[in-house]
Order: structure tokens, then sequence, then C-alpha cells
């Protein structure tokens, strides 16, 4: 549950904070020395500062300002950056320190992170419910294959049955097999794919193990290490290498270990 009493449950302050600097009664002013403070301290410091004074925690702060981020708060973008700006020196505030125009802002932060709370819940609530009708429906359509096959065989062994009970028995157990055999294509088409990556991750560890280990260590002669890397390159160029590291990589590869230098040594790694 969202609460506007207080941005942490920590203490209202820290031991050394005084209450009346940061958070004075209406109609007292600010001495001119903490002004010059304020003005001298970046943005961060001061941030942490202000939040270690009121007791409040940096992460439950970030937290507040990224609900009011939220795509479900339903507000102007000029409202929305009131709100944002109001939650250090308002809902961060402890409550007794609070004058009227802080507590309206904690109330319209209370009603805005609510309504957001309410419609993720809906949200939660809808999904449960079609994932729910979507269960059934599969029930259903497993049940009318079953009557579907059950009503053919049926027919087809009672000869005293009439061709128009066939005929739509037949067509509702096509119809549901062709819903099953356009399921049974997905996972086909997804298994198919599994066995291309299966393929390259193998001729992958292959060329590692094998021409990229040669052509790395240098223990082929000069007309085999090129052989050796033309097979390492058709593997380099499938995998998705960028062209950059395509372009050096041969320069680099062909080299014995003794003549590289450390931009071959960089490409070789």
């Amino acid at each position: 549950a969202i609460s506007a009493r207080r941005c942490d449950a920590s203490p209202y302050f820290a031991p050394d904070f005084d209450q009346t600097t940061m958070a004075p009664k209406k109609g007292t002013k600010r001495t001119a020395a903490v002004a010059q403070v304020e003005v001298e301290l970046p943005e961060a410091k001061k941030l942490k500062e202000t939040l270690k004074a009121y007791g409040v925690s940096k992460t439950l702060y970030d937290g507040v300002l990224e609900a009011l981020q939220h795509p479900l708060v339903d507000l102007p973008h000029s409202a929305r950056d009131m709100l944002i700006a109001s939650v250090l020196e308002g809902l961060c505030v402890p409550v007794n320190q609070r004058h009227e125009f802080q507590k309206s802002y904690v109330e319209m932060l209370e009603t805005t992170l609510q309504g957001v709370l309410s419609k993720l819940k809906m949200k939660v609530e809808t999904g449960t419910e079609e994932v729910s009708r979507i269960e059934a429906a599969k029930t259903e359509l497993q049940a009318q294959v079953t009557a579907s096959d059950e009503a053919l065989q049926k027919a087809l062994e009672t000869e005293n049955k009439g061709k128009e009970d066939l005929a739509e028995a037949t067509h509702s157990a096509l119809a549901a097999k062709s819903k099953l055999s356009e399921q049974e294509k997905l996972r086909s088409e997804g298994d198919a794919a599994h066995d291309v990556a299966k393929k390259e991750k193998a001729d992958i560890e292959a060329a590692l193990t094998e021409e990229f280990r040669v052509l790395r260590d240098g223990t082929a002669a000069a007309d085999e290490a090129k052989a050796q890397y033309k097979k390492l390159e058709q593997v380099a160029k499938s995998s998705g290498m960028e062209n950059s590291l395509l372009t050096a990589l041969p320069t680099s590869m062909l080299k014995p270990p003794s003549d590289r230098g450390s931009f071959d040594a960089m490409v070789v790694a």
C-alpha cells in the first residue's frame, strides 16, 4: 500500500540535524549563511544532505520518482513535473513540519500513486481472466477434437447413419485437426531454428579449437595457414562478425606470433 505519511520509516531527522534550519516555520527567514551554503553545494550533494536531514533513504526517494514516471500516470507533463519537484520538499518533509501547500502536494501524490496502483491491479486481474479464458478454450478445443474423432468413427462404423450426419462430423474433425496441424507446424519451425543455432555454435567451437588455435599459435606453415584461415573466415562471416574486425583479421592472424604488434594481439585475442 502507498502511504503519504512518510517517504521512509526511519526517524524524522539525523542526530546532528537542526530542525529549525531545514524546516522553518511559516514566516521565518533563513540566515544568509544557510542560503549561501545551499548555493555552493552541488545539486547531488545538496540532495544527499537534504534526504539525510529528513531521515529518508535515497533508494526510497528514487522509487517514488520512478513511480511518478510510470506510463500509467495519467497527467500532463507539466503536472507530472510539478509533482516530481514536490517530492523532496513535500513528501519527504516530516508530517509535523509541513505547510498547507506541502500537504496539498502530498495529497495529490497519494491520489496519483493510488490511481497507478489501482490500474496495475486491474491489469493483473484482466490478465488472469484472459489466461483462464485461453485455458478454457484450449480444453474445449481438445474436447472437440476427441468428440469429433469419436463421431467420425461412429459414423463410419454405423451403416445406418445418414450422409448428412457423416459430413457434419467429418467437417468438425478436419477443422479441429487443421488447428492442431498449425500448432505442430509452429513447433517444427521452432525446432528447425534451434537446430540451426546448435550447428552454428558447433561450427564456431570447432573453429576455435582447430583453425583459430593453429593460427593463433603460429604452428602452421604459410600455405597451410592460409587454408586454415579460409575456414575460419567462413565461420566468422556466418557468425555476424563486424566488417572492421573481418578486415583486420587476416593480417593479424596470418602473422607469426613474434611479428604481431599490440593491435594484432588485440585482434587475435
